[in-house]
């Protein structure tokens, strides 16, 4: 009988272990933003040199970072955010400014208490962690955009009007067409069914006043205030207006992915993963 209880307490101490090995290498947690909506995020891999915290798109959430956060937790403690209103935030914001989700995203990294960290938005995300950067409590190495950072100028209002006329009377088929827009012929039909079918499902209120916000932010004034590393991994999709941004962040680069649209991390998650390799060497060396 003794040997059995000894069998089951070892049994259980084994489990307890790896139970908590799992926690350490993908764990889930939540975190309040400053209005009090709960923020969730999943973190994978150990390591604070940096900590790597990547910023979905519009309507978008953590998951799109599926493949990265397998790839960098080999080296790195990565961290994959839903904004408020996305994936498994909560909602009930009256408004989904960039503002607001730069405080998502500096609740999450200053729960990390991580001693260095690099942002990595993709598109609209891109402009949420330039704005959340001044408001982490840590030291941000850089910031390192995907498919975003193109030009640094703010959208006119008769662009604003046309781009939110888009959504109106029906938002689903609107989403759809928009999004599909953002793919050339070539690209795979699969994952454009994918991510068109997952972004027209998003909840409309949201969508629509985060994109609404998105376009009348003023990024020209707000990329003038960055003070570290610019960085992005662009599509030669559209062009980058490489000497306006260096003239609004000096020391400005970009990487060029070509054969893919909008969605670099996801069309091609191996090329970027390189490319995104090379942006962090340049960083912490």
């Amino acid at each position: 009988m003794s040997l059995l209880k000894n069998g089951i307490k070892g049994l259980c101490l084994i489990c307890t272990v790896l139970i908590a090995a799992s926690f350490t290498y993908a764990e889930t947690a939540r975190v309040t933003s400053r209005d009090g909506v709960l923020i969730h995020y999943v973190q994978k891999g150990k390591g604070d040199h940096p900590a790597l915290v990547f910023v979905h798109g519009w309507s978008c959430d953590a998951t799109y970072w599926q493949d990265q956060m397998d790839w960098f937790s080999k080296t790195h403690r990565v961290v994959a955010l839903d904004l408020a209103g996305h994936g498994k935030s909560g909602m009930g914001r009256k408004a989904y400014t960039i503002d607001a989700f730069g405080h998502d995203v500096a609740a999450v990294v200053d729960a990390l208490k991580a001693e260095a960290v690099v942002l990595v938005g993709h598109s609209m995300g891109g402009t949420v962690i330039v704005n959340a950067h001044k408001k982490v409590s840590t030291r941000v190495l850089g910031l390192i955009g995907a498919d975003t950072f193109q030009t640094n100028r703010n959208f006119t209002p008769e662009e604003q009007k046309g781009y939110l006329k888009i959504f109106e009377g029906d938002f689903k088929s609107g989403a759809q067409n928009f999004v599909g827009g953002m793919f050339p012929e070539t690209a795979d039909k699969a994952v454009v069914n994918r991510i068109v079918q997952d972004i027209s499902r998003a909840p409309e209120a949201v969508a629509v006043s985060a994109m609404r916000h998105y376009l009348s932010h003023d990024h020209e004034r707000e990329m003038g205030d960055v003070r570290t590393a610019l960085m992005a991994i662009n599509s030669d999709f559209w062009p980058t207006d490489v000497a306006a941004l260096k003239k609004a962040v000096p020391g400005f680069t970009v990487k060029l992915m070509k054969g893919v649209s909008h969605f670099v991390a996801q069309e091609k998650p191996a090329t970027f993963n390189r490319l995104l390799e090379e942006c962090l060497k340049e960083l912490i060396r």
